[in-house]
């Protein structure tokens, strides 16, 4: 019984082993190659490095995201649409 007991317990402490490793290593995937596309996607480098106003008064040890979609169209048929829908628009700023 207590041998039984014994296998049992270095069996769910070899699934918790496995199962953290998977995790880290899935994490470390994501953190390396995956979450800088999602940080800046469809941003092009100098609208990421662009100075933005106000941006001194935002502490340095904040995680940063530049998101961009590009509108193939003149301005003048974009700006009323986007006053027109602007109470749906959020920015929230943590």
């Amino acid at each position: 019984m207590i041998i039984k007991i014994y296998w049992s317990m270095k069996r769910i402490q070899l699934f918790i082993k496995y199962v953290l490793g998977f995790y880290i290593f899935i994490a470390s995937i994501y953190w390396i190659f995956i979450r800088p596309q999602h940080i800046s996607w469809g941003a092009t480098a100098s609208e990421i490095n662009r100075k933005i106003p106000g941006g001194e008064l935002i502490s340095t040890n904040r995680i940063f995201s530049t998101r961009a979609i590009n509108i193939h169209a003149a301005r003048e048929k974009i700006w009323p649409w986007i006053a027109a829908n602007l109470r749906h628009f959020t920015v929230r700023i943590y």
